[in-house]
């Protein structure tokens, strides 16, 4: 039987303990219906947090996209923004569309690997 592959797609920060136990829990349940013969892969922006649990994981990779809510708030925090300000409300609105344009390089990007071509790393 071959081994089956489970991908997590944009696992939190793992500061937050909710983020933690929802990502806990979410590789117990994949091990008790798949068992052991299972990878289970992480995508995340806090890698070395995701490490520190220390869950049975293939791979834990970072994040092909860059989430629109997470640039807005370290660029508040970098110039002094709040949320309520025009220019937070600006920049989300930008990284918005910045991530619909990361999405479909990634999908290009993965069509290229398939068809054995070199994916595009540029944008990333």
């Amino acid at each position: 039987m071959a081994c089956s592959k489970v991908h997590i797609i944009h696992v939190g920060n793992m500061a937050n303990k909710g983020t933690q136990a929802l990502l806990c829990s979410d590789v117990s349940i994949i091990r008790s219906i798949a068992g052991d013969d299972v990878a289970i892969s992480v995508s995340t922006t806090d890698i070395a947090g995701v490490r520190k649990l220390g869950l049975p994981l293939a791979a834990v990779l970072p994040a092909t996209v860059d989430i629109p809510y997470e640039r807005a708030d370290s660029f508040a925090k970098r110039f002094g923004y709040t949320r309520n300000s025009i220019s937070y409300k600006f920049f989300a609105l930008c990284s918005l569309f910045l991530m619909l344009i990361q999405m479909n390089l990634s999908f290009v990007s993965i069509v290229l690997v398939k068809a054995g071509l070199k994916a595009l790393l540029w944008f990333i």
